[in-house]
């Protein structure tokens, strides 16, 4: 999952023209990417078909190469972590605090990491190497580290802009707006990979492996814990596709506080969004979860940040005592 050592580039007399084609074994530019999808995604202006999403499970082949990356495919110890939540909540905060939390609460083992987080230019670690060895000036480096950056950088390290598996946020809002989708079904846009159905059977289990395969150059796949946030609330969709132990951290901000959150159509989505999730955590389909205040993070983090890392602790300690029991 990662490039070899780059070539030789003549110490600099080349210049950057000279940068190497991207592996083809890499994942390709982000444009690219999104433009190649895996599913099916409409929506209508209202009623029960409101969301129509199928996921082309049956054309996907995980590669069993590429997953053994993964610590848990070598019967190692490793957990999922989602951090749900709508945007500018707090979602990124309360990743980074966490992953920072863990590292300190767990020793590392082998050298092993505890806890990764995505990082979408991982992959092309080496182009900006040869880049700033290929180099002329100073200027011409950060010439092409724009290129580089513009050509791969997704928007922001996050789940749902390094896989073509489920539709993004973008994508979700460009239908919304297309079919003149009613306000009160506005939830649906945080919501709607949970109404996707795969077109074959066993199908989420396939997802789940080539979502593992798509994020697997992005992150660390030997760390204890796998960190990742995207701003919706598709939880359910998430658990259905998990091939390892995942914890689902939810974070909520109040409606009123936020002025990204003072706009109507998005109070109406907030509304209709945490509905519809805690509808399945009452009904007990989502296995191991946490939820967390954003107001009680910002003036207690210490605290908060101590209560989530014991629930991922005790939920670890059910596991390992094998206890027939809903996580919680």
């Amino acid at each position: 999952s990662s490039l070899s050592s780059p070539p030789d580039v003549g110490g600099g007399e080349q210049g950057v023209d000279s940068l190497p084609e991207i592996d083809p074994s890499l994942p390709r530019p982000r444009k690219e990417r999104y433009a190649d999808h895996n599913y099916d995604y409409s929506m209508s202006a209202g009623g029960s078909g409101t969301v129509r999403c199928t996921l082309r499970s049956g054309e996907l082949e995980p590669d069993a190469e590429a997953l053994s990356d993964y610590a848990h495919s070598r019967g190692e110890e490793q957990y999922m972590i989602h951090v749900h939540g709508l945007h500018h909540t707090g979602t990124g905060f309360l990743r980074q605090t966490l992953a920072d939390a863990l590292g300190e609460a767990y020793e590392a083992e082998d050298g092993r990491a505890i806890a990764a987080v995505h990082d979408s230019l991982r992959p092309y670690g080496d182009l900006i190497r040869v880049a700033r060895a290929s180099a002329r000036s100073k200027g011409e480096f950060l010439s092409a580290k724009k290129k580089i950056f513009i050509n791969y950088k997704a928007p922001e390290d996050e789940g749902q802009h390094l896989q073509n598996l489920y539709p993004r946020f973008v994508d979700r809002v460009g239908e919304f707006k297309k079919a003149n989708v009613t306000m009160k079904n506005a939830g649906l846009l945080f919501t709607a990979a949970d109404l996707c159905q795969p077109d074959s059977e066993g199908g989420y289990q396939v997802i789940g492996n080539m979502m593992l395969q798509q994020w697997g150059p992005f992150w660390d796949t030997s760390a204890k814990f796998l960190i990742q946030k995207t701003p919706s609330l598709d939880v359910l969709f998430f658990e259905r596709i998990k091939v390892m132990p995942t914890l689902h951290v939810v974070i909520v901000r109040h409606p009123l506080v936020s002025n990204a959150l003072r706009v109507p159509m998005i109070q109406e989505a907030w509304m209709g969004a945490y509905s519809h999730l805690f509808e399945e955590l009452n009904e007990g389909r989502i296995e191991w979860y946490a939820v967390v205040s954003y107001e009680a993070l910002i003036e207690n983090r210490e605290a908060v940040i101590e209560e989530l890392v014991e629930v991922v602790k005790s939920g670890i300690r059910r596991r390992e005592r094998g206890r027939n029991r809903r996580l919680r």
